[in-house]
């Protein structure tokens, strides 16, 4: 079918005739004819449906990308906390007794918190008080500490995990935070699967963390800028890192109990004179060689001390890099895949550190040595009481030799453990 360009009348003639037969023009140019033809209109349902589907698929993708910021929005948690505490009078609307003096602080206690961002937001308080035996199940953070005065907050006794809730552009973060806040003592509490971390202390000295489970999470317990912190009898498993301590000093950490975690059981970065002590680090699951697949690390840390842990089933036992002057004595250190302890120096030397009376087991087999020494100038004895260490692979005469470019040795191997 064509359309004649004068009249607009379709013709049911061939496209060769020369005149139109409703107005009689002359039809005999080729451009005319080419300039004239349409789709027939038996097609044109077809290309509406099709338009139409387009259109409609189009929407449909906009719905999914968008809606479900809007519906989340309308029907997702709320916003905000479940207890909202930022001035010191708030306490009043929420605690089930107190005044908020050290003999009598306000009790914030039994609550059972779910589907808000945070359980408790506290902030900028100088009243003392205490928060347990609650449930919190959060979609950010179970409890969160900022600008609390020294030594007035206490969190004992409290179950935190994830709710499984989603928040626009959040993911859990962590089940108790506490930003410049010093001496909060933090005891007794269940946390699991509530994100990335599990306890967090920023920039808050003097702080007591204390018998404490902790488990499925990225970060067990994480300290930064938290000098003389105690951690001590906590129990952390099945987390990627169980303690992360960085630029923290004078930390005492103790008793703990890190097993069947990802990579490295106790983490020291950047933090002098701390001391780990009667900690157990085991069954690390991350058999990929490197050293933050260690039980224990020291990563730029000077006098520090390692002493009464046992260390076994790790990939590594020990590792220290750019450590100096620390004391390793007195630990057990057993069936480790590589190194019971390695030394080594990148930026900064490891360098006069003293390795004594600790007992290495099955540690590296089929290999030379028990242990690695690329620093400079350390001791794998204790000079003064001309003894060294256990080794479960020495020959039972002369020195025992240390692998490693320091070209070292004990030169007092014990002949048994003394641990």
């Amino acid at each position: 079918m064509v359309q004649c360009p004068f009249c607009g009348k379709e013709l049911a003639t061939p496209r060769t005739v020369k005149f139109c037969t409703y107005c009689g023009s002359n039809l005999t140019s080729s451009v005319q004819m080419r300039k004239v033809r349409r789709v027939s209109p038996s097609y044109r349902p077809w290309l509406i449906i099709i338009g139409a589907i387009a259109i409609i698929g189009v929407i449909f993708i906009f719905i999914i990308l968008v809606g479900s910021f809007i519906l989340t929005s309308l029907f997702g948690p709320p916003l905000g906390s479940g207890i909202e505490i930022h001035f010191d009078a708030d306490f009043t609307k929420y605690s089930s007794s107190g005044t908020g003096t050290i003999d009598n602080p306000f009790i914030l206690s039994n609550y059972i918190l779910t589907n808000h961002l945070y359980g408790f937001s506290i902030h900028n308080t100088t009243k003392y008080f205490v928060i347990t035996n609650c449930t919190i199940e959060i979609c950010y953070e179970g409890i969160n500490l900022e600008n609390v005065a020294p030594g007035t907050a206490k969190i004992f006794g409290n179950n935190i995990t994830y709710n499984d809730c989603w928040v626009w552009e959040t993911g859990p973060h962590a089940g108790i935070t506490i930003v410049s806040s010093p001496e909060v003592n933090i005891s007794n509490n269940i946390i699991s699967r509530t994100g990335y971390e599990g306890i967090v202390i920023e920039d808050s000295k003097k702080c007591y963390l204390a018998n404490n489970t902790v488990s499925c999470l990225h970060r067990g317990i994480i300290l930064e800028y938290s000098n003389s912190s105690i951690i001590r009898n906590n129990f952390l498993f099945h987390n990627t890192e169980a303690i992360h301590c960085f630029d923290s000093h004078f930390l005492n950490i103790t008793n703990n109990i890190c097993v069947d975690n990802e990579d490295v059981c106790i983490n020291i970065v950047g933090s002098n004179f701390s001391r780990i002590i009667n900690n157990i680090c085991a069954n690390n699951t991350n058999t990929w060689p490197g050293w933050y697949t260690s039980g224990i690390v020291l990563d730029t840390c000077n006098n520090c001390t390692i002493t009464n842990c046992t260390i076994r089933n790790c990939y590594q036992g020990i590792y220290a890099l750019g450590s100096s002057y620390c004391r390793i004595f007195n630990n057990s250190i057993k069936n480790n895949q590589e190194y019971g302890i390695s030394i080594f120096s990148a930026f900064e030397i490891t360098e006069f550190n003293i390795i004594y009376h600790n007992s290495f087991i099955e540690n590296n087999l089929n290999e030379f040595s028990q242990a690695s020494d690329n620093g400079t100038s350390n001791y794998w004895y204790n000079s003064e009481l001309e003894q060294g260490n256990y080794w479960s692979d020495w020959k039972g005469t002369g020195v025992y030799y240390i692998a490693g470019i320091a070209n070292t040795s004990d030169i007092y191997p014990l002949s048994e453990p003394l641990i």
